[in-house]
């Protein structure tokens, strides 16, 4: 099952890769964009087709698949909509409750094993939300090459693992296709990817995670066992829960799209996109374990021992600034300089014309006064060469300029820990301008 599917999608998603460009769905660079090509998207078609396939060739055609079937060929359609042309949230979020409805139809859903009417009415109300939350969860951590696909394979493998010990055979059979197919498409996808899903393909992962986790939980009473599949799934969930608890603190709309996702998150701190990707894969390979642990060894103690991995896990990443809730003014200004230096490199990668880079001029300006003022022993004698007056240098364009302030400040970064009180002396009195840079880049 595993082979045909990864084999189906190997095949299908370099040909997927041409119709989208025959059918225009292609991301075009912009200044909110990490990459610098036009790239095809529609890249979560094949994983649909390998999937739906395989699917029907190897499993029962009972009233659990039909459901699922349904609901995400409605996900599908909305999703190439959205890839081609383009589609208003509004128009995205009917489709995607459109689609809990045949999972709702065929009696895939949270009920609790109760007959008490307000229960069921509260348990299809929490399926909706469950679903189209996923859905939107997975979409929300699709901005780096590989990251939404890798994440949803080890959720779903996650998935399978707690299904066998269970003893759902379907479960665990879904959860391989789907597995077999996400690993053929990121062949494709991983960096530096030739395609991108698309919305096709992280709404689709999504509803069909959400789809299987359902299955997953079961009629089951038990608390625990709802813990499973938003462990199995932590990193997309939690991710999303702390970006919109964020923006409430912050006084935004949780829906207002920001830069502070974990990916952000980990490339200010200083890592390229491959290595945050093969971080957040470590991450949810720990939530997918802790899962598994707790499908096998379901007790108050393992129930403890879990949530204190889990404790450790946020308080690493809080303490790196990963996670962060808290208003911007209260961020630490190294942390706001790794905001920027991100900012630096989109302007670097995405305007090629001096023009576009122009209209960031005083910007510029101001961080290389700002940088200037750190003492020369932070440096080695190649970047206290850099580090030189402004009316020493030989740069000539806005891009030379840019390309320099991000090597210095990718220098200051790796050795803040060992100057830490004379860099903090320095940002704290200038915190204020960092700010203004930081709020006046946007990119």
């Amino acid at each position: 099952m595993f082979l045909s599917s990864l084999a189906m999608s190997l095949l299908l998603t370099p040909l997927v890769k041409r119709l989208a460009y025959k059918v225009g769905a292609v991301d075009h660079p912009n200044h909110r964009k990490v990459h610098s090509n036009v790239m095809p998207r529609l890249g979560g078609l094949a994983i649909y087709i390998s999937f739906i396939t395989s699917s029907f060739i190897f499993l029962d055609f009972n009233s659990n698949f039909k459901g699922i079937l349904l609901g995400s060929a409605i996900i599908i359609i909305v999703g190439i909509i959205d890839d081609i042309i383009g589609v208003k949230a509004k128009i995205k979020l009917v489709g995607q409750i459109l689609a809990t409805i045949p999972l709702l139809a065929y009696g895939l859903q949270i009920n609790f094993a109760s007959d008490i009417i307000l229960i069921k009415v509260f348990g299809t109300i929490l399926t909706v939300f469950w679903v189209v939350g996923l859905i939107n969860a997975v979409n929300l951590i699709d901005g780096l090459d590989g990251l939404a696909g890798g994440v949803s394979l080890i959720g779903v493998l996650s998935l399978a693992m707690v299904s066998l010990i269970q003893g759902n055979l379907l479960d665990v059979s879904l959860s391989v296709l789907l597995a077999g197919a996400i690993l053929g498409f990121l062949k494709y996808n991983f960096n530096p990817a030739e395609i991108f899903m698309g919305d096709t393909g992280s709404m689709f992962l999504g509803y069909a995670a959400a789809s299987i986790s359902l299955l997953t939980i079961g009629n089951s009473t038990e608390l625990v066992t709802y813990l499973i599949p938003i462990l199995a799934l932590g990193v997309p969930i939690f991710d999303t829960n702390f970006a919109f608890s964020r923006r409430l603190i912050n006084g935004k709309h949780p829906f207002t799209p920001d830069k502070e996702h974990i990916h952000h998150r980990f490339i200010n701190f200083g890592l390229n996109q491959k290595q945050t990707v093969l971080t957040i894969y470590l991450i949810s390979l720990v939530f997918g374990l802790t899962s598994i642990l707790l499908a096998r060894y379901n007790s108050l103690t393992n129930l403890l021992l879990i949530f204190s991995i889990l404790m450790l896990l946020f308080l690493w990443l809080k303490e790196f600034g990963i996670i962060r809730l808290g208003n911007s003014l209260k961020a630490e200004p190294i942390e706001i300089l790794g905001e920027i230096r991100y900012k630096l490199v989109e302007l670097e990668k995405v305007f090629d014309d001096e023009l576009e880079l122009a209209g960031f001029h005083k910007e510029i300006g101001q961080l290389e006064e700002l940088v200037a003022k750190v003492p020369s022993f932070v440096y080695s004698q190649t970047f206290n060469e850099l580090a030189a007056t402004k009316e020493q240098r030989t740069y000539k364009t806005l891009r030379d300029r840019v390309y320099w302030l991000i090597e210095i400040i990718d220098y200051i970064v790796d050795n803040y820990q060992y100057n830490k009180e004379n860099l903090n002396y320095i940002f704290d009195n200038e915190k204020s301008n960092l700010l203004n840079i930081n709020y006046n880049l946007k990119v």
